[in-house]
């Protein structure tokens, strides 16, 4: 590939995941997204490696890759459809605690997978002992710590998962701040997948598996 088709393709994935995380900021409910940065955004090509990272808080990219290897070993990809979103928050596949929300949505051109979209968001509270879930004195087990999710699909393509939500709304301090943030790493993910489809539709797919390697 020559290097003037590459470096606009990368420029491109990069503002994608940029534009992403501002929409991801812009639409959030709680201080922790909007006033202190604490999420992270990737692009994932169709072979589940991480291509790009959002200029946003590094401290979820390096456990990004495991996240997305754990929620396609419980929803393989061809179990996924257009605008199906992916969470999780368990300490094992994802970050190390529970706050840290994990949201994987697969993007798609013709039919054909071309990549993921995924953003990790630290949550105000996720219940357990103590509000903001991040107690460490009196904490013998994981279990005290808060809600626990192994990889489980909040929206099947422009549906809620309503029982799911409404399980994650009775375990925490602040639904309404939990949800919008749930909502919002959504929006942030179909930026980022709308992004990837227009660079693939418009180099091609076999131009974009290129410049992914």
């Amino acid at each position: 590939m020559d290097p003037l088709t590459l470096g606009v393709i990368w420029r491109g994935l990069l503002a994608a995941a940029n534009d992403a995380g501002v929409v991801l900021k812009r639409t959030a409910y709680s201080e922790a997204v909007r006033e202190a940065r604490d999420f992270s955004v990737g692009l994932f090509d169709h072979r589940a490696r991480m291509i790009v990272q959002g200029d946003f808080s590094p401290g979820h990219l390096g456990s990004m890759p495991s996240a997305v290897e754990n929620f396609l070993r419980f929803y393989p990809p061809e179990q996924l459809g257009p605008g199906d979103a992916l969470i999780l928050n368990d300490l094992y596949m994802g970050s190390g605690h529970l706050p840290d929300f994990f949201m994987m949505t697969p993007s798609f051109l013709d039919g054909r997978l071309i990549g993921y979209a995924v953003n990790c968001v630290h949550m105000i509270d996720v219940g357990g002992a103590v509000p903001g879930s991040q107690a460490v004195e009196g904490i013998t087990e994981h279990y005290q710590e808060g809600l626990r999710l192994f990889p489980t699909m909040a929206w099947r393509g422009d549906e809620p998962n309503v029982e799911i939500l409404r399980v994650i709304e009775a375990n925490v301090r602040v639904p309404d701040k939990l949800l919008g943030d749930l909502m919002a790493m959504r929006n942030c993910n179909r930026i980022a997948s709308q992004r990837l489809e227009a660079i693939v539709g418009k180099y091609g797919f076999e131009t974009y598996a290129e410049a992914s390697d």
